[in-house]
């Protein structure tokens, strides 16, 4: 199965229009200190289909660079291959090299 993957222009356009579900499976440390707006934390080693929220929307999985979204998108396929997944293309390394706009809650 290939795993399918989106482009930060893609993921902008999208969240925009509110058509997908963006979850971050970096630690909370990596959250706290940048974010995509409107993006759900489930750190990859608390991920499970029961821990996704529930949506009708396609999913979008990010991480730093797209390694640990990758793997989280194979786990989750592995259990449910009816989802609709997809891998953010460079993960937030991407988006900010991009120049879109993230949160940086670091005090």
């Amino acid at each position: 199965m290939t795993m399918k993957t989106i482009t930060v222009a893609e993921l902008k356009e999208r969240l925009s229009k509110d058509e997908i579900l963006l979850i971050d499976v970096r630690e909370p440390e990596e959250h706290q200190a940048a974010s995509i707006e409107g993006a759900c934390l489930i750190p990859l080693g608390e991920l499970s289909l029961e821990r996704l929220p529930a949506t009708t929307k396609p999913i979008v999985i990010h991480c730093r660079s797209d390694k640990r979204s990758s793997f989280a998108c194979a786990l989750l396929l592995a259990t449910d291959p009816t989802l609709d997944l997809s891998v953010l293309e460079g993960g937030i390394i991407a988006w900010q090299q991009a120049g879109y706009h993230h949160k940086n809650t670091t005090k």
